[in-house]
């Protein structure tokens, strides 16, 4: 849930937006995204802001001039005299969004499928290793399994698996790298989830217009699992 942004907040959501920071900065922010959920959140809503101010063609002429002053002045976009110059603007943004997803929600999980847990029979010498994890996995004891996976990341299963954990532990930057490593893989049944949990991800984060590419590649592949899921959250989120 949104609160208000602090001015320490602002200067490190411009700096990193514009990508101006680096070193352990860098690293200190990306963690603390991963691990702190209102600065998450307060940074998807700057994005968000940010994003609808941009796009929303209503608003285009109202900030034009402010665009053109503040890129001969410093040739880049200072963000946040967007965000403080006029309060008017940011209602009107948030109205419009509003508005637009209310019918269908930003909350996208209603799309997410759950996953029961292994779905392949593994062979008898491998049964001993994923017992743990099974066990782990059934009493949500997701910090747990994601160190038992670690020792196996030379397995799809794994690697996706750890990836379902971490997002269950709503650290969707952790879950999205392990997905982006079945995009290739062989496994046509793991490749698909993994790639339809992660336009899910991006969805209900700041990387819409991805996820949606992404939704739109699995809709036009009749071969996907989740072709139709695909299809029903582009209708939804059109309308």
């Amino acid at each position: 849930m949104f609160s208000q942004i602090s001015e320490q907040e602002m200067d490190a959501f411009d700096k990193y937006s514009q990508g101006k920071m680096g070193g352990e900065e860098l690293n200190l922010f990306k963690r603390k995204l991963e691990d702190e959920p209102q600065f998450r959140d307060n940074y998807r809503f700057y994005k968000m802001i940010i994003t609808k101010v941009q796009e929303e063609a209503a608003l285009k002429e109202s900030l034009k001039a402010r665009f053109i002053q503040v890129e001969k002045r410093s040739r880049r976009f200072n963000l946040r005299r967007i965000f403080f110059s006029s309060a008017a603007v940011l209602l009107i943004a948030v109205a419009l969004f509003t508005y637009k997803y209310s019918r269908s929600g930003n909350d996208y999980s209603k799309y997410m499928f759950e996953e029961p847990g292994l779905s392949i029979k593994m062979g008898s010498n491998t049964v001993n290793k994923w017992a743990a994890f099974s066990t782990g996995y059934a009493d949500k004891k997701y910090e747990d399994c994601i160190s038992i996976l670690s020792a196996y990341q030379s397995n799809d299963t794994a690697i996706y698996y750890s990836g379902v954990c971490y997002e269950y532990l709503h650290k969707t930057d952790s879950a999205t790298y392990y997905y982006n490593q079945l995009e290739n893989s062989t496994n046509t049944i793991l490749r698909q989830k993994s790639n339809y949990r992660k336009a899910i991800i991006m969805l209900r984060g700041s990387d819409r217009l991805q996820g949606l590419t992404l939704l739109k590649n699995i809709a036009n592949d009749p071969t996907n699992q989740y072709n139709a899921k695909a299809k029903e959250v582009i209708k939804d989120i059109s309308e």
